[in-house]
């Protein structure tokens, strides 16, 4: 009888270590990085909104504004080619064109079209870049010396790779703008798998187009995936942008708050299912919303769960709260403790992070003084304003926010494993 007691608490306590040890491992269908794309946003129309769940994971993560200049004109393909290929990479009007292999086109399926642009067989789970032959064309008729999908195989060195998410605006514009695939997109052209079709949108009189992304059916996407690297195209706010020539000022600026308002929504879905302690979580917005006569005169801005919360460096830009899109690349490979493509030109710096008290309010601040600046390029009585606000924006913000009392940038802090809602919630 003794042995058996002694066998069945032996037996307990090996059961308890192991449900620690198991607890304590990564589930194999955890994705170790997950990258949310809320485009065509500034930072301020993000901290302006409803929008608590992405503040809160603002608020945790390490934040910087970002340029969104690529090797041809100011386009947000130009910038999500550069981005991809960590080098400012040329881009043209079919850099957007990604489908999923069974899509059925004008032309026939998806895989189909790939096949006869490119020549290759791919899985028919597969996302495919079906404008990849003119991406590749630009950037060597640019001689940009630029490998468009270096950070998609760079990632891939985590495992499998997917994009879930839809941007698609119907008639009266139709045309494919489906941008956040190339963030994962080797130099193939393809991402393993996904879900980037309409079926993902849902009737919404009040949304831009009269759709919006079905909650549901995305969420059912993230978890039908097991990739190790997921991207998310929130698509939202892409639509309200692409609305924007059939609205008033003040309407555009309503649905750009609203469309902030239904993205918050989803991120809040999906994060119930992310760990923290597991898995990097990135917040992009690569390409900013046009000025009312049409400039690009507000950056874009990045974030990163798994750094201490403050501003984002680096030294391509030599300015605490602003970094390159080049130096994305370097900053994951840094992170997740990736190998840098060796065969290909990169030219931006892995960033690092100047721990700063209010630091979304500081960089709502610092992106006032650049859109100001840029306003100040464009005419002389905005210039004159904007070197009157410009200089109150500073004093009242930048001098406070930016001071890191003593502390070297990149300094550990003692962070508590947190699951996504402990920082979405606590």
């Amino acid at each position: 009888m003794r042995g058996t007691v002694r066998l069945f608490r032996v037996v307990f306590l090996l059961s308890v270590v192991l449900d620690v040890l198991w607890a304590a491992v990564p589930s194999l269908a955890e994705p170790k990085l997950v990258v949310f794309v809320l485009d065509r946003v500034s930072l301020r129309d993000v901290m302006n909104a409803r929008a608590p769940a992405i503040q809160k994971l603002l608020s945790g993560s390490a934040v910087g504004l970002m340029n969104t200049v690529g090797a041809s004109a100011r386009t947000p393909e130009a910038a999500y080619v550069t981005i991809s290929a960590g080098a400012h990479a040329a881009a043209t009007s079919q850099a957007g064109e990604f489908a999923g292999a069974w899509e059925r086109l004008e032309e026939g399926s998806a895989w189909e079209v790939f096949l006869r642009r490119t020549g290759v067989r791919t899985s028919k789970r597969a996302i495919l870049c079906l404008g990849l032959p003119s991406i590749l064309n630009a950037n060597l008729e640019r001689a940009t010396g630029a490998t468009p999908g270096a950070l998609g195989g760079m990632v891939s060195q985590l495992g499998r790779t997917a994009c879930i998410g839809c941007p698609d605006a119907p008639k009266p514009r139709a045309s494919i703008e489906r941008f956040a695939p190339l963030l994962v997109m080797r130099r193939s052209g393809i991402v393993d798998e996904g879900d980037v079709s309409s079926d993902l949108l849902r009737p919404d009189p009040s949304a831009p187009f009269g759709v919006s992304t079905d909650p549901i059916k995305l969420e059912r996407a993230f978890l039908k995936t097991d990739a190790a690297v997921v991207v998310v195209d929130l698509g939202e706010t892409s639509r309200a942008e692409a609305y924007r020539p059939w609205l008033a000022p003040e309407a555009a600026l309503h649905h750009r708050l609203e469309a902030v308002r239904r993205a918050d929504l989803l991120v809040r879905r999906l994060m119930r299912h992310v760990n923290l302690r597991h898995t990097v979580v990135c917040l992009v917005s690569g390409f900013p919303p046009l000025s009312l006569d049409g400039r690009v005169e507000t950056p874009g801005f990045v974030s990163f769960t798994g750094l201490p919360a403050g501003v984002l460096a680096s030294s391509t830009t030599q300015t605490p709260g602003l970094i390159a899109n080049i130096d994305i690349l370097p900053t994951v490979a840094e992170l997740l403790k990736l190998r840098k493509p060796e065969d290909v030109l990169l030219t931006g710096s892995p960033a690092r992070v100047v721990p700063a008290e209010g630091h979304l309010q500081g960089l709502c601040a610092f992106e006032g003084m650049i859109e100001l600046e840029r306003q100040m390029a464009a005419g002389p009585l905005a210039g004159v304003l904007g070197v009157i606000a410009g200089l109150l924006v500073l004093a009242a913000s930048l001098v406070a926010v930016f001071s890191v009392a003593g502390r070297r940038a990149g300094e550990e802090r003692g962070l508590p494993a947190k699951s996504g809602f402990d920082v979405l919630d606590g």
